[in-house]
Parts: C-alpha cells; sequence; structure tokens
C-alpha cells in the first residue's frame, strides 16, 4: 500500500474547501488532513503539520 500524499487546505471560502475536499476524495494518493479558513490560523497549522501539499487561496483577509 502506498503512503498517501498530505494535504491542507486553506481558503477563506468555507465553499472552495468543500470543493476541494470532494475533488481531492476522488483521489486515492491524496489525504486531507486539516482545513482553515484563516490565514493566521492556517500558518500555525502548516507550521505543526507540515504537510506535503498545500492548496491556499492567493489573497485572503489578515495575510496575503
Amino acid at each position: 500500500m502506498q503512503a498517501s500524499i498530505k494535504v491542507v487546505i486553506v481558503d477563506d471560502e468555507q465553499q472552495s474547501i468543500h470543493r476541494w475536499q470532494d475533488d481531492l476524495a476522488h483521489l486515492e494518493d491524496f489525504e486531507v488532513i486539516a482545513t482553515s479558513s484563516s490565514a493566521v490560523s492556517a500558518k500555525n497549522l502548516v507550521m505543526s503539520i507540515q504537510p506535503e501539499w498545500l492548496c491556499i487561496a492567493g489573497s485572503m483577509p489578515g495575510l496575503t
């Protein structure tokens, strides 16, 4: 069994987070391990989890 690619999704729009989750759910190699709708909290989340792949909105309130 192949290890999955750990993914964190960061977007201030919950609908976009759900869309990414739905799209990645169809792929065996990817596992969404965390999501965040706040850029500031996402920074800490990413630093602690250190995902292999990051889906992030280009511009978010508080941090770009």
